[in-house]
C-alpha cells in the first residue's frame, strides 16, 4: 500500500515534489493512520461478536472494545519499531524533537479508544454503522493532511483542518519526526481554531464515548 501511494502521489501526480523526506513523511502518516483505522473498525462488531459470553457472564463491558484497541497498540508498536529502522537505514537523523512524538501517538490511541467505545456501542442497535464508517474512515483518509502536505491545500478548503481532530496529529509527526521546517498547526489552519478547533471535537468524542457507553453497558446483553 505504501509503495502504491508513493509513486501515485510522488511520481506520478508530483505531490511530494519540494517536501523535505516526503516518503517518511507518508509512511509515519500512514502507519499511525492504519492503527486508529484497525482499532476503530475491528471494535464496530465487536459486541455483536462476543454476543454469546456478554449474554452468559458479568465483567466490565468496556474490556470488549478495550481488548480490540490493544491488540491494534500492539501490531503499531511492532510496525513503528520496523519503520524506524527503515527511516534509520534511509538517512533519517533523529531529533530531539523525537521525544515529543510519544504524545502524538497517546493523543491517537486516545481518540482511538473514544471512537472505539461510540462506534461498537451503536453498532448493537444498528448495523448500518459498520457500511457507514468504512465510508467515514476514507474521507478521513483524503481529508487529512497524510499523503499529501498541508501547504497543497486551497484556502478555500483549510476549514477541513479546522473540523477534523486527527489532522493536527499528522501535522504535528511531521514537524516533530521528520522537517522542523513544516508550518506548526495554527500557520497550516491560518487561524488559531486549527487548535481548538479539533481539539474540542476530541473532548466531544471522548464525552460522548464515557456518556454512551455508561448508559449502554446494562442493558447490552437485552439489547443484542
Amino acid at each position: 500500500m505504501f509503495g502504491v501511494i508513493y509513486v501515485v502521489f510522488s511520481e506520478v501526480l508530483g505531490i511530494g515534489a519540494g517536501i523535505a523526506n516526503y516518503p517518511a513523511v507518508l509512511l509515519l502518516n500512514l502507519l499511525i493512520f492504519q492503527f486508529f483505522t484497525d482499532a476503530t473498525s475491528r471494535a464496530v462488531p465487536s459486541m455483536v461478536s462476543n454476543e454469546s459470553t456478554l449474554r452468559k457472564m458479568e465483567f466490565p463491558r468496556a474490556v470488549v472494545p478495550g481488548a480490540v484497541v490493544l491488540a491494534a497498540v500492539f501490531t503499531f508498536v511492532l510496525n513503528l519499531i520496523a519503520v524506524l529502522a527503515i527511516l534509520l537505514f534511509t538517512g533519517l537523523e533523529p531529533r530531539e524533537t523525537w521525544v515529543l512524538v510519544p504524545l502524538l501517538c497517546l493523543a491517537m490511541l486516545v481518540l482511538a479508544t473514544a471512537t472505539s467505545f461510540i462506534l461498537a456501542t451503536l453498532f448493537v442497535q444498528f448495523r448500518d454503522i459498520g457500511q457507514i464508517w468504512m465510508v467515514a474512515t476514507l474521507a478521513l483518509l483524503y481529508s487529512s493532511p497524510i499523503m499529501y502536505p498541508v501547504e497543497t491545500i486551497p484556502n478555500g478548503f483549510k476549514w477541513m483542518l479546522i473540523v477534523n481532530p486527527l489532522a493536527p496529529i499528522f501535522e504535528l509527526m511531521r514537524k516533530w519526526a521528520v522537517d522542523p521546517g513544516a508550518p506548526d498547526v495554527v500557520t497550516a489552519a491560518g487561524t488559531p481554531w486549527g487548535w481548538y478547533g479539533p481539539l474540542l471535537i476530541s473532548l466531544t468524542i471522548c464525552v460522548v464515548a464515557v456518556v454512551l457507553f455508561r448508559r449502554k453497558a446494562r442493558t447490552l446483553a437485552e439489547l443484542l
